[in-house]
């Protein structure tokens, strides 16, 4: 079976690409990875963790990693970006830093393949997230092609994708967020 490293950036969309996944039958093991540096406190991050509020209850429990928070390559990769509107450069930053972090955790654990939930919101272009994944993945440095992780194109807002997402969290009373997590986003 293939391993997947799934980056989450929320409970919300974590559970509606879990539901996908695990209803295609597809053929990964799958870890989840929360790695999201561009939250703007630490509350919020915490309230953002996948799992933690439904974790006995939820059908498909998967092992989770938690990257310790520190906003502070956020910070760096933000600066003068703080006009932006969301899906503008800021964000296409955010999306390559999260997932530069994500394949560097894929390859340092041996998964086959790495992808993102980012790609169940209907405010987030899943084309621009594609491309950043794959230019991701082609900038591992690693001269063995075998030993890298690639990047799995998963586009979970097709088929309700969202709309399952919102039920579930509804279903097993996860947080649900109005903004996208970085403090940028908040004040739009």
């Amino acid at each position: 079976m293939k391993k997947l490293l799934l980056h989450s950036c929320c409970a919300v969309c974590t559970a509606g690409a879990l539901h996908i996944l695990k209803n295609k039958n597809t053929e990964y093991e799958i870890t989840l990875y929360f790695y999201n540096d561009n939250i703007d406190s630490f509350e919020e991050f915490e309230r953002r963790l996948p799992l933690s509020t439904y974790e006995t209850q939820f059908p498909f429990l998967v092992p989770l990693i938690i990257e310790d928070y520190s906003p502070s390559e956020f910070i760096t990769v933000a600066k003068g970006f703080k006009n932006e509107k969301e899906g503008g450069e800021c964000c296409k930053e955010c999306f390559e830093m999260r997932l530069r972090k994500t394949a560097k955790k894929a390859k340092e654990l041996g998964f086959d393949y790495f992808s993102t939930t980012l790609t169940i919101s209907p405010h987030k272009c899943s084309k621009t997230i594609f491309d950043i994944g794959k230019k991701t993945e082609m900038r591992q440095e690693d001269v063995r092609s075998d030993t890298i992780p690639q990047f799995l194109k998963l586009d979970f807002k097709k088929n309700d994708g969202f709309k399952k997402a919102v039920e579930l969290s509804k279903e097993f009373g996860l947080y649900r967020q109005n903004y996208c997590g970085c403090s940028f986003s908040r004040k739009k």
